[in-house]
């Protein structure tokens, strides 16, 4: 997640996190949701955590085309299509397209606007799902959903979030009589302010 607050030490010191510690620091109160969000997800309080999460929604976060269409507020909708826009890091994106799936007894129709660079991986989604890839594919929806809301939307449990059932899979064939070369990166973006925590 890269809105990092890794300088306070209430994060540092999970055990001793409180509402009351919380409530106690002396600072503006988004950066203090933002803090609680951390605590709760340290704290393996998932169904907590995601809740405290949204706080980042409450600034300008999204893209203008979808900014024009309401976000889901969770209720079924078995007659509409949700567009699932991707946000934060590509690890964020690839692990959470796993909740993509539970949408599907929600609506008629999910698409998942993804990062193009991560494309060719989420075309081997286990549960089909219409991937796309560029802003002038955004269109044809009824409402959407950052990718990291549907666990809050949802009423994601932590026993849900232990799942750890396939979500990517790769035809047999394609790996028939080939070496395949895999690698590992363990690491954020360069990039980011906030890469170093």
């Amino acid at each position: 997640m890269q809105h990092c607050v890794g300088n306070c030490p209430i994060v540092q010191q999970t055990d001793t996190a409180s509402q009351k510690t919380f409530e106690s620091l002396k600072i503006d109160l988004f950066s203090k949701k933002w803090y609680l969000a951390y605590i709760t997800f340290l704290d393996k309080n998932y169904t907590e955590a995601w809740k405290n999460y949204e706080v980042r929604n409450e600034g300008v976060w999204a893209v203008k085309p979808l900014r024009e269409k309401p976000m889901w507020d969770g209720s079924p909708m078995p007659d509409k299509t949700i567009l699932i826009a991707a946000e934060q890091g590509l690890g964020d994106n690839v692990m959470a397209a796993r909740w993509l799936h539970l949408l599907k007894k929600h609506f008629k129709h999910v698409k998942y606007w993804c990062n193009p660079r991560i494309y060719d991986v989420m075309m081997h989604l286990k549960q089909p799902t219409e991937i796309i890839q560029s802003a002038s594919d955004a269109t044809n929806f009824d409402v959407w959903l950052p990718i990291m809301s549907i666990p809050q939307r949802l009423g994601l449990t932590n026993d849900d979030m232990m799942n750890d059932d396939p979500y990517l899979v790769v035809e047999p064939k394609k790996l028939e009589g080939t070496r395949k070369k895999i690698g590992i990166c363990w690491a954020g973006s360069n990039n980011h302010q906030y890469n170093r925590y």
